[in-house]
Order: structure tokens, then C-alpha cells, then sequence
């Protein structure tokens, strides 16, 4: 019994870890698709791309 209470905080630990680090990747997805948008409106990536 208490090994199975101990798997169940565990699990919920867990799945709120999950949850938080999808959360942050879905914001810095967000965020960087945002960073891009801009830099693609003012230019910058065609000219990085010049360089290669």
C-alpha cells in the first residue's frame, strides 16, 4: 500500500513536470515562431542566407 501511494505521488509529480516543460516549449515555440515572423517582415533571413 505504501509503495503504491509513494507510485502515485511519483506519477503525478510526473505528469505536472510534463505538463509544465510542454507548456514552456509551446511558449518558446510561440515566441520564437513570433522572432522569426519579424525577422522574415524586415528582411534579415534573406541575407543571412546570401552567405551560405
Amino acid at each position: 500500500m505504501r509503495y503504491e501511494m509513494g507510485f502515485i505521488n511519483g506519477f503525478k509529480q510526473g505528469a505536472t513536470l510534463l505538463v509544465i516543460i510542454l507548456m514552456v516549449l509551446m511558449i518558446a515555440e510561440y515566441f520564437f515562431y513570433g522572432l522569426n515572423q519579424s525577422i522574415v517582415a524586415f528582411g534579415y533571413v534573406d541575407d543571412v542566407f546570401e552567405d551560405f
